[in-house]
C-alpha cells in the first residue's frame, strides 16, 4: 500500500481515527481512575566475605560476596522470608500473595542487594521492605553460620539503607496514562480506519473524486442516455461536454492544451461518449478537430460512428502500412476521425513505438486539436505509453461503479510515467433535468446535463451533428481562445 493511499485513507476516514484517538483517552482516565496508586518501598544490603588481610585472599573474598549475593536474591522473595514477614507484621495476605509485591536484585558483579516493595499504602510497603531486609538478614547469618558455632561467619550481610516511606507513587501518572491511552487510539482508529477504506468505496461525487485524484473535475455527465444524444446540439450530454471544452482552456494556463488523452481506470465507464461529445463542442466553436481511436485491443468507434471498415485506420498507419492522412475519415463534414483499423496482435508495442508520437505530431500540425480515445489504465499498459506524447490526459470515471482504489491505481500508474493529468469526468452521475437559457419557452421539461449514451445516442450517417444555431452570439465560427473560454 503506497503513502498515498495511507494518507488517502486518513483524510477520507479522519472521523474514524479522531474517535479512535478520544475513546483511548477516555480509557486511560477510567483506567486511572479505578486503578488505585502504587508506591515502591526499596532498602539496600551489603555482602561482605571476610577472609585474610592478604591482597590474594581479599580479592577471592570480593568474588565471593559477589557470587553470594545473587544466591541470595534468591531466598529474598522465597517462602522462608515472606512466611515470617507475614507472622511478624499480620498482614492479611499469604506468603505466596506477598512474594508477588517483593522483587529482589542484584546488579552484575556487584555486592549490593536491593529490596524493593510495592503496595498501594506507603507506609506498608516500607514495613515490608524494612522487615523483609532483617528476616533476610537473619537467615544469612543462620545459613552462614560456621559448624559448631564458633568462629566468624565468612559472609555476612548488613542492612546499608533502610527503606524510607515513598512520597510519591511509582505506578504511572496521569499524563502517562493519557499519553498511552491516546498513542493506542490513534493505532486502533488508524487500523480501523485503514479497513474501512479497503473496503470498496465507489466514487459517488466530483468532491470524492477530486480528492482521490488531486485534480481539478472538469465536468458531470449526468444520467440520462435514455433521453438525450451527446451530439445534438443543445441537449444535456452537449451542454456537459462544453463545459468540458470551457474547463479544458483554464487547466492548461497560458497555453491551453491541443493533444489531449481521455481514458479511464477501468472498461466501461464512458469513455469514448466522453471523447467524443468533447470533440463535438470542440467543432462547435470552430475548431478543426480529429478523433482518434486508440484503443487498438477493443475497438468501437468505427462502429458507433458507421465508418467504413475497408479504410486503414491507427494500426496500419503505426505498422507503417499507411500514413495518417490516408487513414482520416469525415465524419459529417464536422469531424476527422482516425479509426483503430484492424486489431493488432502486438497492440503494446505498437502505442509504445516511436511511430505513434510522429503521427501524433503530424496531426497536432494539421489541427487545432487531436483527441485521443485511450483504452482503461488498469487492465493494459497501452495508455501509460500514450499519455506523456500528449499535453495531458482526462481521466473518466463512472459514479458508484468506479471503485476509489481503482483511481488511486490508475493516477498512480500515469505518476509513474510522469503523465500529466489535466483533470476528471464523472460520468452517469444521477439527477433531475435543468432547463438551460436557450431552452426556455420551448415547453420542454427541466434537462441538467446527460451521462456516457448507449449506442443508439450516437448519429448515423445522414444525422447533422453540427453546431447548434447561435443563441449565444459570443461564439464565433472560427477555433480561437474567445471561442473555446466563453461560457454561459
Amino acid at each position: 500500500m503506497s503513502l498515498q493511499r495511507y494518507l488517502l485513507a486518513f483524510r477520507q476516514r479522519w472521523l474514524v481515527v479522531v474517535a479512535g484517538a478520544a475513546l483511548g483517552l477516555v480509557g486511560g482516565l477510567g483506567a486511572f481512575l479505578m486503578t488505585p496508586s502504587e508506591y515502591t518501598a526499596a532498602t539496600s544490603l551489603y555482602v561482605s566475605a571476610q577472609l585474610t588481610d592478604t591482597t590474594a585472599e581479599a580479592f577471592q573474598g570480593a568474588q565471593l560476596a559477589q557470587q553470594q549475593a545473587q544466591s541470595y536474591t534468591e531466598l529474598g522473595a522465597g517462602p522462608r522470608v515472606t512466611e515470617q514477614v507475614v507472622q511478624e507484621l499480620g498482614l492479611p495476605i499469604s506468603a505466596d500473595a506477598l512474594s508477588n509485591q517483593i522483587t529482589v536484585t542484584n546488579r552484575a558483579n556487584s555486592s549490593i542487594i536491593t529490596v524493593s516493595v510495592t503496595d498501594h499504602s506507603s507506609a506498608v510497603a516500607t514495613s515490608v521492605a524494612n522487615t523483609t531486609a532483617n528476616v533476610l538478614v537473619a537467615l544469612v547469618a543462620d545459613l552462614e553460620r560456621p559448624t559448631g558455632g564458633t568462629g566468624v561467619a565468612p559472609v555476612t550481610l548488613t542492612v546499608v539503607q533502610p527503606a524510607a516511606p515513598p512520597l510519591v507513587p511509582s505506578s504511572l501518572s496521569l499524563s502517562d496514562v493519557l499519553t498511552i491511552g491516546l498513542f493506542v487510539g490513534l493505532a486502533v482508529g488508524s487500523a480501523a480506519a485503514l479497513a474501512a477504506n479497503a473496503r470498496r468505496t465507489p466514487v459517488r461525487s466530483p468532491e470524492q473524486l477530486s480528492e482521490l485524484t488531486a485534480v481539478p473535475n472538469l465536468g458531470v455527465y449526468r444520467d440520462d442516455s435514455k433521453r438525450s444524444r451527446p451530439w445534438r446540439p443543445g441537449s444535456p450530454p452537449a451542454e456537459a461536454s462544453r463545459r468540458l471544452r470551457t474547463n479544458l482552456k483554464f487547466v492548461g494556463g497560458a497555453v491551453p492544451p491541443r493533444v489531449i488523452a481521455v481514458t479511464s481506470s477501468v472498461p466501461h465507464e464512458g469513455t469514448t461518449t466522453t471523447v467524443f461529445g468533447l470533440a463535438t463542442a470542440l467543432t462547435a466553436a470552430g475548431c478543426s478537430v480529429v478523433l482518434v481511436e486508440a484503443n487498438l485491443r477493443s475497438p468501437s468507434l468505427a462502429r458507433l460512428l458507421h465508418l467504413r471498415d475497408d479504410i486503414p485506420g491507427l494500426s496500419e498507419t503505426l505498422a507503417g502500412s499507411s500514413e495518417p492522412q490516408n487513414a482520416t475519415q469525415r465524419w459529417n463534414d464536422t469531424l476527422d476521425v482516425v479509426a483503430a483499423g484492424s486489431p493488432p496482435p502486438d497492440a503494446s508495442e505498437l502505442v509504445s513505438s516511436d511511430r505513434l508520437e510522429a503521427v501524433v505530431d503530424s496531426l497536432r500540425r494539421t489541427y487545432d486539436y487531436v483527441l485521443l480515445d485511450c483504452p482503461p489504465l488498469l487492465p493494459v499498459a497501452d495508455t501509460a505509453s500514450i499519455v506523456p506524447i500528449t499535453d495531458g490526459a482526462v481521466v473518466v470515471c463512472r459514479y458508484a461503479t468506479t471503485d476509489g482504489a481503482q483511481v488511486v491505481s490508475a493516477m498512480e500508474s500515469l505518476d509513474a510515467v510522469s503523465g500529466r493529468v489535466l483533470g476528471t469526468v464523472l460520468t452517469m452521475a444521477p439527477g433531475g433535468r435543468t432547463v438551460y437559457p436557450f431552452e426556455r419557452g420551448r415547453g420542454q421539461e427541466p434537462q441538467d446535463a446527460a451521462g456516457p449514451a448507449r449506442n443508439d445516442a450516437f448519429p448515423r450517417p445522414g444525422e447533422q451533428a453540427a453546431r447548434a444555431p447561435h443563441a449565444d452570439p459570443s461564439v464565433p465560427d472560427r477555433c480561437s481562445v474567445a471561442a473555446i473560454g466563453v461560457e454561459r
